[in-house]
């Protein structure tokens, strides 16, 4: 937490595929050095059976590992199987809260691509308006409970 602190706000790319997606480690190595080549801060949650497919040395040339919760912030999503796609396709189209980094011919999605997504969603004019929409988002996430919240109260009060 301390790494994490000392970043500047939103300066922080959170990089995570899901408890139970098993990606092919071609993918897996594009991801990994994607993320490198953004030359942003990155947390990326790989589970400990995966570790084996990140690439040689990659852990090496990026130092320690960390994890992190992310909400209200914008995203890239690199949609892999089940519900991801329409996830994705929600998050990018109807709410306006990130980018789909969208896979080859092969159904991979290669470094290039990543690094490009995660370019526009940190510093692009198109990102500037998934962080304002990712923010909306979550205030009006958090109405919701406030509301759920003293609703509850009231009901319990009677």
């Amino acid at each position: 937490m301390t790494w994490l602190n000392g970043k500047p706000s939103g300066s922080v790319v959170y990089a995570s595929y899901g408890s139970t997606t098993d990606i092919r480690p071609k993918q897996i190595e594009e991801l990994a050095w994607g993320l490198k080549a953004s030359k942003c801060h990155f947390l990326w949650v790989v589970r400990e059976s995966e570790e084996k497919k990140l690439p040689n040395k990659f852990k090496e040339d990026i130092g320690s590992s960390f994890e992190a919760l992310s909400l209200g912030v914008a995203m890239v999503a690199v949609p892999y199987w089940a519900d991801q796609p329409t996830n994705a396709k929600y998050v990018e189209d109807v709410c306006g809260t990130g980018i789909r980094a969208l896979p080859d011919e092969k159904g991979i999605v290669r470094r290039q691509a990543v690094e490009e997504c995660i370019k526009e969603v940190m510093g692009g004019e198109k990102g500037k308006k998934m962080k304002e929409n990712a923010k909306k988002w979550k205030n009006l996430a958090r109405e919701a409970i406030d509301e759920g919240e003293v609703l509850i109260k009231t009901l319990m009060n009677l």
